[in-house]
This record gives structure tokens, C-alpha cells and sequence, in this order.
């Protein structure tokens, strides 16, 4: 494990967010549950057709994905699929 200083791990961080069962179309409740705690918690998350996306301190989006796992799973998710970057090394 790297550690770095404390500014940088607090740094910007690009979240993608996928909450399966995926049903192409459709934004189920697991899903609609994930998004709600996003927004609950201060975030205005990307909702996109394959998944939701966050941006943010890496501190507060730690915070807003803990609160979209314990949502999306008290909702009947089976899985989900959590990604961190840097936003620096992400393209808009």
C-alpha cells in the first residue's frame, strides 16, 4: 500500500458507480436507492444508461459510496461495481 500526504489523499476522485441486477432501461429501486443517498449526502451525481458517476474530495465521495452501498443493498441490489481515479487522470 502507498501512502501519501494527507492533502493528497484527499485529492479529487472520479467515481463510476454501477448497481447490479443491470436491466437495460429501467432504473430499479436498488438503483433509485443509490442515487437517492448520493444526493442525500450532498453529491449531484451523473446518472448515466450504464451507471452513476461522482465527482468529488476523495474523503466526501468515500462518504457518499458508503451511503449508496448500505442503499442500494437494503433494496435488493446483488452487486455493485465501485471505481476511484484521480480526476486529474480522467478526459472529459
Amino acid at each position: 500500500m502507498t501512502t501519501g500526504s494527507s492533502k493528497d489523499a484527499s485529492g479529487l476522485v472520479f467515481t463510476p458507480i454501477t448497481v447490479e441486477p443491470f436491466v437495460e432501461g429501467e432504473l430499479g429501486a436498488h438503483v433509485v436507492a443509490a442515487i437517492d443517498a448520493l444526493r442525500a449526502g450532498g453529491s449531484e451525481p451523473d446518472v448515466g444508461p450504464f451507471g452513476t458517476t461522482v465527482v468529488g474530495d476523495s474523503r466526501q465521495v468515500g462518504a457518499l459510496v458508503a451511503g449508496a452501498i448500505e442503499a442500494a443493498f437494503s433494496n435488493g441490489a446483488t452487486g455493485m461495481t465501485i471505481v476511484v481515479h484521480p480526476a486529474r487522470e480522467v478526459s472529459t
